[in-house]
């Protein structure tokens, strides 16, 4: 008899583990993953061909810009994404102050900083395309400021925000296929990720406004959009700070390799950073779906969630190691045929990366743990651990094995805050007992 599908018996050992709804949770799942790929796809062929006719160095242009624009976005995150799916999650009915609350605290204060920016960079680069190219990063920000994922993750329709990710994914590859050619001018693809992405959230928000119950342009009440801010203010600075820590490992390597080695080789690191986190969204076809589930296994006692929680990661190892090997199996090809010679020094830091995300794949399960059973603090020195080991070795390993060096740190520190989500969840459990 043949061999079931990997894939087939994880969504069914899913369905197994997540109990009377687990026939909803693996169709979500199973919607999700082909979104997923199918935006992956799409965007990997789109993004390598983009590159082929920017080069490294406009393309090191770009990874700056936006690795800043994501750095100016950490004084509107405000760490709310966590605590508001996990109070929507515990009640429905604070749905829609939630979402009055966050979006207009994030695009004020986007606003501020994308005119701040403007003024900065009209200041300081000097006319030509380079300027135009920083100055759509304001436009970056105020986009960044429009993500609504979090109500989508609460009411579990992650697959609703999944198709509108494959229609916007569809139409950056569209654009980079019909107006892109060799020699494009630094910015490009900057200008298609501004238009398609603000169209994309627009049609993000809408769903969003109409799932918590608000129609467009409504209001829930100022007195109940302020007390909802207070309230989450109170539980989500950690996780504003955790953004920081995020960056700290994540896009501040950009802007080192950069500053050692030059805007070409943040182009090409750029390039394997980008389709290394490919694999981090088809893995998020799970991942996403756990910590409303999560909180209702807390339910159940912490006992009963941590043997699930061990459950599910013997899974997440056996399907995230396939999807990593198909994807290292791949890459020579990718780098060699589709974006050319110039790139194929990044095809070891891709490697190394990839191992980074199957970490990522199987500690989110412990990292949301942590946050279902309101240890947020344990998740915080944990990231702050992960942050600190990340900055020392970015420092010591940039300057002397450049984008190796960063892609190492990468997986260490991953590694570092995996381990440590596990063994502090291990240790509340075990006192719980």
């Amino acid at each position: 008899m043949a061999a079931e599908p990997t894939e087939g018996r994880y969504l069914d050992r899913l369905k197994a583990l997540f109990g009377s709804r687990g026939s909803r949770l693996g169709s979500h799942a199973l919607w999700m993953f082909l979104f997923n790929m199918l935006s992956n796809a799409l965007l990997l062929v789109g993004n390598t061909y983009a590159a082929r006719c920017l080069g490294p160095l406009n393309i090191g242009v770009s990874a700056q810009v936006q690795a800043l624009s994501q750095q100016a976005g950490l004084a509107y995150n405000g760490g709310f994404d966590a605590v508001a799916v996990r109070a929507i999650a515990a009640d429905r009915a604070c749905a829609a102050p939630l979402v009055q609350a966050i979006v207009t605290f994030r695009l004020v204060v986007a606003l501020l900083l994308a005119t701040g920016w403007v003024l900065a960079v009209l200041i300081l680069q000097p006319v030509g395309a380079v300027r135009v190219a920083w100055l759509l990063g304001a436009g970056l920000i105020v986009i960044g400021s429009l993500n609504v994922s979090f109500i989508y993750q609460a009411l579990e329709r992650l697959p609703v925000q999944a198709a509108i990710s494959s229609v916007a994914a569809i139409a950056i590859a569209l654009g980079y296929a019909l107006l892109f050619t060799p020699g494009m001018q630094v910015g490009s693809d900057l200008m298609l990720i501004v238009v398609v992405t603000a169209l994309s959230s627009a049609i993000a928000i809408a769903g969003a406004l109409k799932l918590a119950g608000l129609a467009p342009g409504g209001t829930s009440g100022l007195r109940d959009g302020a007390l909802a801010l207070r309230g989450l203010l109170e539980q989500s600075w950690r996780y504003w700070l955790l953004a920081v820590v995020i960056y700290v490992y994540s896009a501040f390597p950009i802007l080192l390799v950069a500053h050692f080695h030059g805007d070409a080789a943040a182009g090409i690191f750029r390039v394997c950073f980008v389709m290394a986190a490919a694999l981090e969204l088809v893995f998020a076809s799970i991942n996403n779906l756990l910590l409303p589930r999560l909180v209702s296994w807390r339910a159940d006692g912490v006992s009963s969630m941590w043997k699930k929680q061990s459950d599910l990661a013997r899974f997440h190892v056996v399907f995230g190691c396939a999807v990593c090997v198909a994807a290292l199996l791949c890459a020579p090809y990718v780098f060699g045929h589709f974006l050319g010679p110039e790139y194929l020094p990044g095809l070891p830091v891709f490697n190394v990366l990839v191992a980074g995300r199957l970490v990522v794949f199987v500690s989110q399960i412990y990292a949301w743990g942590l946050v279902a059973l309101r240890l947020d603090s344990q998740f915080l020195k944990a990231s702050l651990a992960g942050a600190v080991a990340s900055l020392l070795l970015n420092f010591a390993l940039i300057p002397r094995l450049s984008m190796m060096g960063a892609a190492i740190t990468s997986l260490a520190a991953e590694a570092i805050i995996g381990v440590l989500c596990y063994l502090l969840q291990r240790r509340s459990v075990s006192a719980q007992r």
